[in-house]
């Protein structure tokens, strides 16, 4: 519930702030509105993404809480905790070597150090050994 009054308090500041520049400079109250006009969108952007996939870097408090909700809703039950990160394990597990092969394919091409790029080789070829070793899950 914390993350949801700081929203609504960061809102109502915003809203003041902007009704009291309005009466003092209405060329800048009107940059401010847009200023935080463009925060609102990105974070209610990055909040509601969550939503609709796992796969997503932008992730709050509040969008796994709603997220959960969501997620509980679909299932036809009421759930706050759990459901996306049980999701998100799936998503891992079932993507989980490719996603190593392609750390490891970036390490070796962004690193700058040696020991960093012969780990990363000796750590490929070993993940390519075990992954040619058991079959892929259908």
């Amino acid at each position: 519930m914390l993350p949801v009054l700081l929203y609504i308090a960061l809102l109502f500041f915003s809203i003041g702030l902007i009704d009291f520049l309005w009466h003092l400079n209405k060329g800048i109250a009107i940059y401010i509105s847009v200023l935080c006009g463009i925060v609102v969108i990105f974070h209610l952007f990055t909040t509601i993404v969550p939503f609709f996939t796992t796969r997503t870097p932008f992730k709050t408090p509040m969008s796994n809480f709603l997220g959960n909700l969501w997620r509980g809703m679909r299932e036809g039950r009421l759930a706050v905790k759990g459901l996306m990160e049980a999701e998100e394990l799936l998503d891992v597990e079932s993507q989980g070597h490719h996603l190593d092969e392609n750390c490891f394919k970036w390490l070796m091409k962004t690193t700058e150090l040696e020991d960093h790029y012969l780990f990363a080789v000796r750590a490929e070829r070993e993940h390519s050994k075990q992954r040619r070793r058991t079959p892929e899950p259908v």
